[in-house]
């Protein structure tokens, strides 16, 4: 078993990672050239999945294709915070981590809770799996 310490760090670096990364889908996809592409080519692992909201199964390439497409297409205006991050289960190198996402888009508020499954390796914490939640309004 992992000592208390190590499952700290990896929930620390994972919980940085979360942050960073929706911060860069903030600015990728509310600002016109809002970044490099290479941030989230080197987010994803290999073989990265993610499970939308509407149940609908992304590969890795079809996530970053949004991605692509996506820039500045959200308008200034688009904003997107993490909160309630932290650690369900570690078992080093790997951590499932769970965060509630929340974005709002003219004005419309949408949340979303999410289950990431990281690895952390030497260049920092790596993106294998995601499944999103729609959160109804109100809760």
């Amino acid at each position: 078993m992992a000592e208390p310490d190590t499952h700290a760090a990896l929930e620390q670096a994972c919980a940085q990672e979360i942050a960073a990364l929706h911060a860069a889908f903030q600015a990728w996809l509310g600002l016109p050239a809002g970044g490099q592409m290479t941030r989230f080519d080197a987010a994803f692992e290999p073989g990265f999945h993610l499970i939308t909201p509407e149940g609908k199964l992304l590969d890795r390439a079809a996530v970053l294709e949004f991605l692509s497409a996506g820039c500045g297409t959200r308008g200034r205006d688009f904003r997107i915070e993490v909160e309630d991050v932290r650690l369900l289960h570690a078992a080093p190198p790997f951590a499932l981590m769970h965060y509630i996402e929340r974005q709002w888009l003219f004005g419309d508020e949408t949340a979303r809770r999410s289950t990431a499954l990281m690895r952390l390796g030497p260049e920092g914490p790596r993106w294998l799996h995601v499944q999103e939640t729609r959160i109804a309004r109100g809760r």
